[in-house]
């Protein structure tokens, strides 16, 4: 339903202690900006990014580090997060959110996990609206 936040808060296992996979790389989100720029800054989308392609954000110092393998991204801000289109997640990845929120400020979903497996742990997902309820499209927080 458009205009109603739909809440969820995802913690499949407790940010504390969670292991990184052998060989997979931690990318440490250090924004709450949307944006994907060369600035010095590891925004959530950034970090998505270098985890799907193995490849840094930017060759800037601060920029996100390059992903390798099933990686683990970790989210440092204390603001939420407010994201202006839809995440895609494409690739295997744990993202411990040590608390953030995660907010849509557009009609659409939050998050589309279009991989797997994706670990969200800590990590509360706020204001998307579903696409489509025909189809088993549903979903406005993640699908």
């Amino acid at each position: 339903m458009v205009g109603v936040a739909a809440a969820l808060v995802a913690s499949v296992v407790g940010a504390v202690g969670v292991p990184v996979p052998a060989g997979a790389a931690t990318i440490t989100v250090s924004s709450v900006s949307d944006v994907v720029a060369d600035d010095g800054q590891c925004t959530l989308r950034e970090a998505v990014a270098s985890a799907t392609t193995d490849a840094a954000s930017g060759g800037t110092a601060g920029e996100c580090a390059a992903g390798s393998g099933a990686d683990v991204i970790e989210v440092s801000a204390a603001a939420p997060i407010l994201l202006a289109s839809t995440l895609v997640i494409p690739t295997e990845l744990t993202i411990n959110g040590n608390g953030a929120t995660l907010q849509a400020t557009a009609p659409g979903r939050v998050l589309d996990v279009t991989g797997s497996p994706v670990y969200l742990n800590d990590l509360t997902v706020t204001g998307g609206t579903p696409l489509s309820t025909v189809g088993g499209y549903g979903g406005g927080g993640i699908r």
